[in-house]
This record gives C-alpha cells, structure tokens and sequence, in this order.
C-alpha cells in the first residue's frame, strides 16, 4: 500500500515516542545533573572557584561534544538495521563504536591536557584560569570512559532500550555526590582539593557509568542471542565510514552549538567574577532543562529511524512531527517555570547578592528561549533519524554565528550591555537555528512519505 505522508499524526503513535523518550530524556538530565552537583559544590568555595569551574567544564563539553557527535552516526544506522532485523549488523555497529571512542579519546585527552596549563592564552585572569586548570585536569581523564560509555548508551537506545541507562546515571549522580564531598572538602582522611576534586569525583563516576552499562549491554545481548564474538570482532573500515559520514556533520552541527556558548562563556569570563559566576549558574540551570528536550531529541532519532528501517516512511514523518510538538511543549512549561521562580532557583546555587542581581536578568532570557531551543533540538534528532545531519549544521552556523553572536557581542561591549547582551544574542540565534531546522522537515515530509524501498540517508537530496 503507499505511503501517505499527509496522513494527520494518531495519537496512539505518541505512546511508543513518549515510552522511549521519557527514560531518555531523565537519563540526560542526570548525565548533566552530574554537572549541576559539581556547580553546587564548588559554589560554596567562591566565584573565583565556580568561575574556574565554568571554564573548564566549557572546554571539556565543547571537546566532548565534538567526539560525542561523531558517535551519533549510531543513531541512524543501528535503529535502521534494527528496525530490518540485522541484528549481527547492529553489534558489528557496537563494536566499531568502541573502536571509534578510542581513536577519538587519546588525541583529545592529550589536548585537554595541554590546555589546562593554558588559560592565560584567552585573556582570562591568573587566579580564575589556575581554577580552571585544575578541575580540567582531573576531570579530562573522564573522556575515555565516557565515550566508551556513550557508544553502549546510543547502541541500547537505537534498539529500544533506555530504562537501564537511567539507573545507571542515577546511580552515577550519587556517587559523583558523594564523591564532591569527599575530595573538594576532603572527608573520610582525603585532602581537601578543591575543584580538582570535583573532577576527580566525575572521572570515578564515569569510568563506573560505562563498567556497568557494558556489563548490561553484554549479559542483554547473550540472553538475546546475538553476541558480538558472532557479528565479528574485526576492524572493518567501510562501517567506520558509513558512521563518520553522518557523524562528522553531526558532530560539526554540536561543535557549532556548544562552541556559541562556550564562546559565551570566555567573552563574559572578561568582565570579572561576577558577572561570571552568575552567567555559570544560568547556563547550568538552562543546559539542565535543555536535557529533557535532547532525550526527546534522541528518542525521534531512533523512533523515525527504525519506522524508516521498517518500510513505513509515513509513520516516521507524523513521529517526528510528534517529537518536535512534544519537545516545544516541554521546554515551554520550563520556561514558565522559570519565569515564575527565578529567584528560589537562583538561591540554591549562592547567596552572593551581587551575583543574584545579574543571574535574575539572565534567567529571564534563558526562560524565554526554552520554546525555540525544544524545537530546533528535537528537529535535529528527527532529522537525524531520516539520515540528514548537514541542515543542522547550516541552521546552526547561521543561527549562531552569523546572527545571534554578532548581535549579543555588539550589545555586551558596544552597547554595554554586560552578559546581558550576550545573552539576549543567543536568544536570537536559538530562534533563528529553530525556525531554520521546523522548515527543513517540512519541506522534505512530503517526499520522504513517499519512500517505498529501505531509505538510504537523505542528507544529499535535502539541503537549505
């Protein structure tokens, strides 16, 4: 029978897109919840120290971004043979991905390395870039693990299976807590290390994250049938391929996203502490929420690739337009929620009132563009699952980087705006990045609903 892409969404097909989302999008928050505790712990040393602390745990996501990217070729090709059945393919895929961790980890740790004892080089303070040293430091030994970790966690995810993954960060965010406690403050006969410490406690978490999502993913795949010693342990080099070719937009498309950001970071870093540590709480609370909308994200990439993988185009193009709704929706009562609580949310971070005074106008702009950030992050993951990684990476250098940095460094030092303006430029970019990326997937659901033979990647038939 043919495909009818203008079919209107059922809402029967929400339930399979919310039962892998939900548990997805739980996982990322407590991924960057981990984040958030070291935020917490590390405040109540001071706004130099959280100052460092935004500076490092910035350019560790940036680099981290980066590999993980990559990795998010995954996505598509292991929910499109899962959803065909080729079950020897998809551990084949596994196992190219661990590979793949490897040879990206050990040339990016090298390079965090370096750069830990090189702050000075972005014009950022002595006494701030010494923090920030430190923490990345310890913290840029999480790298490997954390990668090796990523290619189970998108390998369980692109076959339907998310509830684990979130045990297991839950599971991570209390040790990492405990773990903050003991070497920042040193407890239990440890030395007080400040923020070294609290990379010390994430790197701990880490490597324990992937030792037990490994042990699931192998004991699931034996009671399953299909092992990996039986797709084959060999390095094949078209399969690293076939995953650098979605993988390498994708991870420019992140690289573009964070790096904004973390360019946010260093511009405000030259204003002071201050104005610093109240720009490092805001962004926590606002990267916080943003995991929700990227778990959704996520779930539309494997819910759209295995419907396509599955011959049924047109029930991966009501999906993602599913995904996307749910995604705004979501982000919306964020905001809301937001709006209305600046201040109690700002107070569980600090209680230095000149840096609450800051925060408080920040987190006005942060809530006003959850909307736009729900939508253009879960138009990418759908995107994704449909083969299509470039758009997102034009949507992102043109959103970003041609429209809203421009804007938010001319208001920051023309205008004086202080971090205020930079923030009102992301506001503008994340809109554009949105209204760019909604458009793409409605211009190419007519025809993708009118596919009739296994899809192969449409990044080439679809472009801005």
């Amino acid at each position: 029978m043919k495909s009818n892409a203008t079919t209107p969404p059922r809402l029967h097909e929400l339930k399979p897109v919310i039962r892998l989302a939900a548990p997805i999008a739980f996982a990322h928050m407590a991924n960057y919840f981990m984040q958030i505790v070291d935020t917490f712990f590390v405040g109540k040393l001071g706004a130099v120290c959280l100052g460092g602390v935004a500076l490092g745990s910035g350019l560790f996501a940036i680099v981290m971004m980066i590999a993980v990217g990559i990795m998010l070729g995954l996505d598509y090709h292991v929910s499109h043979a899962f959803g065909a059945k080729k079950y020897d393919e998809c551990n084949r895929l596994l196992t190219h991905g661990f590979y793949l961790a490897v040879m990206l980890a050990i040339p990016m740790t090298i390079f965090l390395q370096f750069c830990a004892g090189h702050f000075g080089m972005f014009g950022i303070a002595p006494d701030i870039g010494a923090q920030a040293g430190a923490y990345l430091k310890m913290l840029s030994l999480s790298l490997l693990p954390f990668l090796l970790f990523t290619a189970c966690r998108q390998y369980l995810q692109a076959t339907g299976t998310a509830g684990p993954i979130l045990i297991v960060f839950l599971c991570a965010n209390v040790l990492n807590a405990f773990g903050n406690w003991v070497f920042i403050y040193g407890h239990l006969g440890f030395p007080a290390m400040g923020v070294a410490g609290s990379g010390i406690a994430t790197t701990i978490s880490r490597t324990l994250m992937l030792v037990a999502l490994f042990c699931y993913t192998m004991a699931r795949n034996r009671k399953m049938k299909f092992s990996l010693r039986e797709a084959g342990l060999g390095f094949q080099r078209h399969l690293v391929r076939n995953l650098l070719s979605l993988g390498i937009p994708a991870s420019g498309q992140l690289l573009l996203e964070v790096g904004v950001f973390v360019t946010a970071t260093f511009m405000i870093g030259r204003l002071g502490a201050v104005q610093l540590a109240a720009h490092q709480i805001v962004l926590q609370i606002a990267s916080f929420t943003f995991m929700m909308a990227m778990g959704i994200s996520a779930a539309s990439a494997v819910i759209v690739g295995q419907a396509l993988g599955a011959h049924q185009p047109a029930r991966a193009v009501r999906q993602g337009w599913m995904g996307i709704a749910l995604g705004t929706g979501v982000m919306a009562f964020f905001g809301i929620t937001m709006f209305f609580c600046a201040t109690p949310i700002l107070r569980s971070f600090t209680h230095e009132d000149s840096v609450i005074a800051i925060a408080r106008q920040l987190i006005l702009m942060a809530a006003f563009f959850q909307i736009f950030d729900g939508a253009q992050v879960v138009a990418t993951g759908t995107l994704r699952g449909a083969g299509n990684t470039r758009a997102s990476l034009i949507a992102n250098l043109i959103g970003h980087w041609f429209i809203g940095l421009p804007i938010g460094l001319v208001l920051c030092f023309k205008l004086h705006w202080n971090a205020l303006g930079i923030w009102v430029g992301l506001v503008i970019g994340l809109a554009s990045v949105a209204g760019i990326l909604t458009s793409v997937w409605r211009r190419i659901s007519p025809a993708l609903g009118r596919i009739e033979s296994p899809p192969q990647p449409v990044a080439a038939a679809v472009s801005l």
